[in-house]
């Protein structure tokens, strides 16, 4: 056999050093552009998930109003057997589906699924069985990463609990058509808001990234966990949510008190989109 008639293929000629290094510089640059959008991606997912969530809430919340002749799901009711809050109340009366654990949840961690659950939020159950309700200095301000924990809420009736990413705009009040929609019920006395005193749905705020309630003793309970930290969902009396700055919001990114008082919002923000007060013009 002829060997020098078989044919003769080109040979392959290998990277030189020099295109090796122009390649992994030109994947290195897409990776650098990519990656920022990828991550805008992901957060703007979580946004959309955190505010499906909220109209759920919102759904729930109407439907206990319609089976209670309008009366807004209180924030909390002081009952002798304990206290009875609100994200407890739609679950156990199921007026909506949530996971729920048994017992008060010592040393169990967070139940990070289902509408009470924000994406943005973080994992720290530091304040788990602790009442905040009263303190002023937690969270710091609406980017302090404390604002964004989930707050865990147990049911004397079922002996369940739930955790919790969002706050709802709440107070103790002293009559049913001033003050914040939500309403700590202390005692027999204490008056229940109906959505029939509610002026203006559409921008009243009812439930907000955050925790527990009381706006007027800590303002930077309203968190900022969207958008890179900067943008904060609401549910409004209506059932829409809104995504905003949180910065434009009364006092910014550091609130006090007197921000959120009603003198100030009537005297600063009368043409801003979300109200707080019932009364508020």
């Amino acid at each position: 056999m002829d060997l020098s008639s078989r044919p003769s293929w080109p040979s392959r000629r290998a990277f030189t050093l020099i295109e090796l290094l122009v390649v992994i510089g030109i994947i290195a640059i897409l990776i650098s552009i990519l990656l920022p959008t990828f991550g805008r991606a992901q957060e703007m997912a979580r946004t959309t998930q955190c505010a499906a969530n909220l109209r759920s809430i919102g759904t729930a919340s109407a439907a206990y109003s319609a089976a209670n002749d309008g009366t807004i799901v209180p924030y909390r009711l002081d009952l002798n057997a304990g206290i009875y809050q609100w994200a407890n109340i739609l679950v156990d009366k199921k007026y909506l589906d949530a996971p729920r654990g048994q017992g008060q949840g010592t040393g169990a961690g967070p139940l990070a699924s289902g509408p009470y659950f924000c994406p943005s939020g973080n994992m720290d159950l530091g304040y788990a069985g602790n009442d905040l309700a009263g303190i002023g200095s937690i969270p710091s301000s609406r980017t302090d990463a404390r604002g964004a924990s989930p707050y865990r809420q147990y049911s004397p009736i079922t002996n369940t609990f739930v955790d919790l990413w969002y706050g709802m705009n709440a107070d103790t009040g002293t009559s049913s058509a001033t003050g914040f929609p939500g309403r700590e019920i202390q005692n027999s006395s204490s008056p229940y808001v109906n959505v029939a005193n509610v002026k203006h749905p559409s921008e009243l705020v009812f439930i907000f990234d955050g925790m527990i309630y009381h706006l007027a003793v800590n303002a930077n309970r309203v968190n900022a966990r969207h958008g890179g930290n900067t943008q904060t969902n609401f549910l409004l009396m209506d059932g829409h949510v809104e995504t905003h700055l949180t910065a434009k919001l009364p006092g910014g990114l550091n609130a006090t008190p007197a921000d959120m008082s009603l003198a100030n919002l009537n005297a600063n923000f009368k043409n801003h989109p979300l109200k707080w007060y019932l009364e508020q013009q």
